[in-house]
């Protein structure tokens, strides 16, 4: 079970030694207590689709990342789940590699169609006819580039101004068993070799101060 969650959930943001840093224009603003960007955009709140027993949990957490940004950049206007299936089926460079960055990296040559023309089946990893059905697929999201905060305050300016980011940690033993609520590493937990990529939609303290 170790073994294969720790194949399944091998992440990282990057491969790369440097990444352009965030800039935001909100350097005057206050920051709230707490923030959750599904009650500021109610009509952006989708599920995230289940990884399955594949390498596709940073395919799935990046394109939910970009869907959410594109829905509330368009008022609501946008929204289609962009479909991860494209990128499984269509690009194993960034599946296998396991970047986050990869995965945009497709985003901002190419672009990504929707879910509704490009579906998505947890169980479907290779395709023979992924060509024809992605160049089916005519209408696709783009994005221009990426950054990286790298400081809380810059997280949060970062999802107030342009919505949900995406960011990696380390895979302990316990997180296996995690299900909802504030997650913690518990005493003994073995650190694995692997990675989980995890979608920031906002921030809060919980009762006791956590």
């Amino acid at each position: 079970m170790l073994t294969d969650a720790r194949d399944i959930m091998n992440v990282t943001l990057t491969t790369r030694t440097k990444l352009h840093q965030c800039t935001t224009n909100q350097v005057g603003t206050i920051i709230p207590e707490s923030y959750d960007f599904r009650k500021v955009f109610p009509n952006c709140d989708r599920t995230l689709n289940e990884q399955g027993n594949i390498t596709s949990g940073h395919v799935l957490a990046s394109l939910k990342t970009l869907s959410d940004r594109f829905c509330s950049q368009t008022g609501g206007e946008y929204s289609e789940q962009i479909s991860a299936q494209a990128i499984i089926t269509c690009d194993k460079k960034a599946l296998w590699k396991g970047t986050i960055s990869r995965v945009f990296d497709s985003a901002r040559k190419g672009g990504i169609p929707s879910e509704s023309c490009y579906p998505y089946d947890k169980n479907i990893i290779d395709d023979d006819k992924c060509s024809s059905k992605l160049n089916q697929c005519t209408e696709r999201k783009s994005i221009l580039g990426y950054c990286v905060a790298s400081t809380e305050e810059g997280i949060k300016r970062e999802i107030m101004q342009n919505g949900p980011i995406n960011v990696v940690i380390p895979l302990y033993r316990n997180f296996l068993n995690y299900k909802t609520g504030i997650f913690s590493v518990t005493e003994n937990s073995a650190k694995l070799r692997a990675g989980v990529a995890l979608n920031v939609i906002g921030w809060d303290t919980s009762a006791n101060g956590q």
